[in-house]
């Protein structure tokens, strides 16, 4: 089965990916997919849904986004630093587009992860590519599906077999069953705030790889046990990208540049390659400090001295708003030049039976 990072069985292959080559961007690689094989125990060659079924979607997405490592600094640190605030605006959640693409670097955002002890600061990234989403929602924003993508280690798209299915506005959604359908909700180990979040999301097998599992499963815990790891390797992705549909929804977090590809693209075809896609490149806003005065008379010994505040997300009535970064305090009661916070999780995901 394949898993993130790890390579899998493709063939036929033209290598049509390896023009688009590690460094560019997950979207054209996708673009380029061949259908996916992959070879079962019994010598069987079989057919599974891959990267290349979604080319005719994604090229027909109306928006693409790219996140620098800042801006998906700031998602991850939205949805598992500050998941109070992901879980307390799920009202205020809407996908923003009835079908768009995002991705990141898998290197990047694993890099603020380790820093915010968001997972082991032993493992090794250095392997890690890019990953995506393909985000389907109705008009409402709230309802729809997601795919997971991922580069492997030959640098080809891989897709996650699991599909994840949710509606924000059903808080039982995922324990709904469907005898048509392998579908699983997800249960934290620990108490959290992100329980609201998975409480709306399902995953859902896709039925060519259900009936591959099972038929290379040689007993049914075995069938099981794969099934779950296959879960558990795309559980973190949802609240992250949440997280990032809710920090665009609020005022002044994010600046956008709009990629322009024509003179390269007039180039490729010029060579018989394939074009790249258009995108909207999104980074974190980060071109003012303000000053927050701090105490105006009274007690200076009850006033903070000066700091750094870092950037953030505040709720206000039915809107967020970016607070952007800036310094607060009384510069009379010294300076904090440095700071070390350290945020820690220790919730894992289960299966719901």
């Amino acid at each position: 089965m394949p898993k993130r990072g790890e390579s899998t069985i493709l063939t036929p292959t033209t290598g049509g990916y390896q023009s688009v080559g590690m460094c560019m961007r997950l979207q054209d690689a996708v673009n380029l997919a061949d259908p996916f094989f992959i070879q079962s125990v019994d010598g069987e060659i079989h057919r599974l849904p891959g990267a290349a079924d979604f080319v005719r979607e994604l090229n027909a997405a109306p928006v693409r986004y790219v996140l620098d490592d800042a801006s998906a600094a700031l998602v991850t640190m939205t949805a598992f630093a500050e998941k109070n605030m992901l879980c307390a605006s799920l009202d205020l959640l809407r996908f923003p587009s009835t079908a768009f693409w995002m991705e990141w670097s898998e290197q990047g955002r694993a890099k603020y992860m380790k820093k915010f002890d968001l997972m082991d600061s032993m493992r090794d990234t250095s392997m890690l590519g890019r990953a995506g989403a393909f985000v389907k929602a109705d008009e409402s924003g709230r309802r729809g599906e997601i795919a997971i993508f991922w580069e492997n280690a030959d640098g080809a798209p891989d897709l996650a077999p699991f599909l994840i299915e949710f509606d924000f506005d059903d808080p039982h959604f995922n324990k709904r069953q469907d005898k048509n359908l392998f579908v699983r909700g997800l249960q934290l180990n620990e108490p959290s705030p992100l329980q609201a979040l998975f409480n709306c999301t399902r995953y859902r097998l896709m039925e060519p790889w259900r009936a591959y599992y099972q038929r290379n499963a040689n007993t049914p815990a075995e069938f099981k046990d794969t099934v779950h790891r296959s879960l558990c390797s795309i559980s973190g992705d949802l609240p992250f990208i949440a997280a990032f549909c809710l920090v665009l929804s609020a005022r002044g977090a994010l600046r956008y540049q709009a990629s322009d590809l024509k003179r390269l693209n007039t180039a490729r075809l010029r060579k018989g390659r394939s074009a790249l896609l258009d995108h909207l490149t999104v980074s974190l806003e980060l071109d003012a400090v303000a000053g927050d005065g701090g105490a105006s008379g009274g007690d200076l010994r009850t006033a903070p001295r000066l700091h750094h505040v870092c950037g953030h997300l505040v709720r206000r009535g039915a809107g967020l708003h970016w607070r952007r970064s800036h310094l607060r305090g009384n510069p009379q009661l010294g300076l904090i030049s440095t700071r070390t916070i350290r945020v820690r999780t220790s919730a894992s995901a289960r299966r719901v039976n």
